[in-house]
């Protein structure tokens, strides 16, 4: 009895003791922002894995470019890419290219490309002249035109230069060819211009070979774009407007997509109205 009354009050606590404080609760996690160049579902905020990259320009003055990758996945909203700080929404999206589901490309300018470029550690591309001496040829097809009837135009697309290369032909079609363009005045004095009605399109296009020395033989007409209402002469400028190519089969995305090269080649002209 003596020992278990012992061993009872060797148990008690001492007086005066301060309870053990209990364990202090874990920190709260902070949210980490995704990790730069990531490219993120717009709906669910997720990683979409990105199979290829590449920052392309877009003008001849390498001052405008897009970031397009190929996904794994097709996009059912624009995504979003991360750029340090920025976030930005795909300008376009869609079906993929190439071996990935989907596809997104980004509009932006060279201080972002190169923000991309370095972020993704791909190369920026920039376009070089592909031009090699490429001339326009204009005439009307007919010695002179009746008022209110079809005025065809006969023009020729002429490599002057050393190198064969690839032209767009096609592709621009909005009610009326938009390869094309005249403008074209009487006495001084400049015809209207028919204005650009709303009419959807673009269509297909392909790219086609001319080699030296060749000539390529093109169409339009002009009462599309302006309509001599009186007789006379009238001084016609010509205009054409093509992407060439080094080929035929157009650059290669994304690991050439800036082999392009824009050009306007101009000519004049004039008709005579009666």
């Amino acid at each position: 009895m003596f020992a278990t009354l012992a061993l009872t009050l060797g148990l008690a606590p001492t007086a005066g003791a301060k309870p053990a404080r209990p364990p202090a609760p874990p920190a709260p996690v902070k949210p980490q922002p995704p990790p730069a160049s990531q490219v993120l579902d717009a709906t669910s905020g997720q990683a979409i894995t990105v199979v290829r990259r590449g920052v392309i320009a877009t003008s001849n003055a390498n001052d405008r470019y897009v970031a397009v990758a190929e996904l794994t996945a097709q996009p059912g909203k624009g995504p979003t890419l991360v750029v340090g700080a920025q976030r930005l929404v795909a300008n376009s999206w869609g079906s993929g290219f190439g071996q990935g589901q989907g596809s997104a490309s980004w509009e932006i300018d060279r201080a972002t490309a190169d923000a991309i470029a370095a972020a993704w550690q791909v190369t920026r591309q920039d376009r070089v002249s592909l031009d090699p001496g490429l001339a326009l040829r204009c005439r009307p097809k007919q010695a002179t035109f009746r008022r209110g009837k079809p005025m065809p135009m006969v023009l020729e697309l002429v490599n002057a230069g050393a190198t064969a290369i690839g032209f767009q032909d096609g592709g621009r079609q909005f009610g009326r060819d938009e390869q094309f363009a005249f403008t074209a005045t009487r006495g001084g004095v400049a015809l209207p211009v028919i204005p650009l009605g709303p009419a959807a399109g673009g269509g297909g296009f392909q790219y086609k070979p001319i080699a030296p020395g060749q000539k390529v033989p093109l169409a339009a007409e002009l009462t599309s774009w302006v309509r001599p209402t009186k007789p006379g002469r009238h001084q016609i400028a010509c205009e054409y407007r093509t992407s060439l190519v080094p080929g035929t089969r157009g650059p290669a995305w994304p690991e050439r997509g800036a082999e392009v090269w824009d050009v306007t080649l101009t000519a004049t002209t004039s008709v005579v109205v009666k």
